[in-house]
């Protein structure tokens, strides 16, 4: 791996001022190793141990006035960044070293008009893409655990409102959706415990939910 491709072992914690509002998870995304994890909500975009050029890249939104929606990174340094420019007006993706079937099924949906919400990486080239046309979220995978699967399949014509998905190196996975009320939840199995434990801080500030996969069913 060349110096470009080496992993950042410093934490970024960016707190954009949202006082008066309840937090609002977006998105978590798993690298390689259980120390490499991001998590990104309407206040707080904190990342551990995620390729170089990605952080690069985030830097270089934030300068701009710019705003992370999503991101996914793979488990060999491959990652994957949505994202608002200043105006705040539409969605922008980018993407480097991820699977090639990802990369054309996001150019597609852009192209069809489609807006990249939140995309994922896990082991065996495996991804799952989330995007939003005409306010409905549609969202597409190939070779995800099947647990995760199955539990992505519940949303369909169901209560709640599929917001991201971050998959682990070790097929571990976690979903995170809204009611319609606006109320978020995050499903999790597998993941680093100090990913549980900010998703705690962002969720158990709002009164919202971290929760254990057999205590749940999305219908």
């Amino acid at each position: 791996m060349n110096a470009t491709g080496k992993l950042m072992t410093v934490v970024l914690l960016v707190s954009l001022s949202h006082q008066g509002f309840a937090d609002e998870l977006y998105s978590i995304g798993f690298g390689k190793s259980a120390s490499s994890w991001g998590v990104v909500s309407k206040s707080i975009f904190d990342v551990h141990g995620i390729p170089k050029p990605a952080i690069e890249k985030v830097k270089k939104i934030f300068e701009a006035g710019g705003a992370i929606r999503g991101f996914g990174f793979t488990p060999d340094g491959g990652w994957g960044l949505t994202y608002y420019k200043q105006d705040r007006e539409r969605l922008y993706w980018t993407a480097s070293q991820v699977p090639q079937s990802a990369i054309d099924y996001m150019k597609k949906s852009s192209q069809n008009g489609a807006s990249i919400l939140d995309m994922a990486f896990g082991p065996n080239n495996s991804w799952f893409v989330l995007t939003r046309k005409n306010d409905t979220n549609i969202w597409r995978y190939k070779g995800i655990p099947v647990d995760l699967a199955n539990k992505l399949d519940t949303f369909s014509g169901g209560d709640r409102i599929l917001q991201g998905v971050g998959i682990t190196s070790q097929s571990g996975w976690a979903v995170i959706s809204k009611s319609k009320s606006g109320s978020y939840s995050c499903l999790y199995k597998g993941i680093p415990q100090s990913a549980v434990n900010k998703l705690h801080v962002i969720l158990d500030s709002n009164d919202d939910e971290i929760i254990d996969p057999d205590d749940f069913d999305f219908r």
